[in-house]
């Protein structure tokens, strides 16, 4: 108070620092009187109540954001399978055959081809989120050696998302698939997956 009483006598607000002691402890316990006589607190239930509804829009919310997160996700991979598949169709367009093996000439051309892709260096590729494996396939008589390729991507989460493809025989063509497990385990898994998109 003798702090608040000098900094008055030094304005020259007051000729007495005493007189502003008591004008400003008179003021302020009649204030806090008056504030509190008007005034109740909340009961219990109505503080349950809004903790209740703030922990329900939090819940709505990190569901929201956890459903947007997903969805990212999964565009992410998607776009990395295809991409990988668009340079191995490319590469076996003009080799005759998918990467599968450890030629470094082969990941070159790939590299050339998709630079956002570490294609490795051996013949089944394991970039942080993508792998590559290829196949042999019998048709009429005859087996084909890298005739089919699965691209696998795996988001942060462990949801999965396949395309596959098969070069020659009655199952030629792409396929789709997304997942909570492996998927590429062999032709016999993927022909059975969608043709038309993810």
């Amino acid at each position: 108070m003798a702090r608040c009483g000098a900094a008055f006598w030094a304005l020259g607000l007051y000729a007495d620092p005493g007189i502003c002691r008591y004008q400003i402890s008179g003021m302020t316990q009649r204030g806090d009187r008056a504030r509190l006589e008007g005034q109740q607190g909340f009961s219990l239930i109505e503080l349950s109540v809004v903790l209740l509804v703030i922990a329900v829009l939090v819940g709505i919310s990190l569901s929201s954001f956890r459903g947007a997160t997903r969805a990212r996700e999964l565009s992410a991979i998607h776009q990395r399978a295809m991409a990988g598949l668009k340079a191995e169709m490319v590469l076996q367009v003009s080799t005759g055959f998918y990467l599968g093996t450890a030629a470094e000439e082969r990941r070159a051309l790939l590299r050339r081809e998709e630079p956002s892709i570490d294609w490795g260096s051996v013949s089944s590729t394991n970039d942080e989120d993508l792998t590559v494996r290829v196949g042999r396939l019998s048709f009429a008589g005859r087996s084909y050696r890298q005739s089919w390729i699965c691209l696998e991507a795996t988001t942060t989460s462990g949801e999965h998302a396949a395309v596959a493809n098969v070069s020659i025989g009655p199952a030629r063509g792409t396929y789709y698939s997304e997942g909570s497990i492996r998927l590429c385990r062999g032709m016999r898994s993927f022909t059975a997956w969608p043709t038309t998109s993810w």
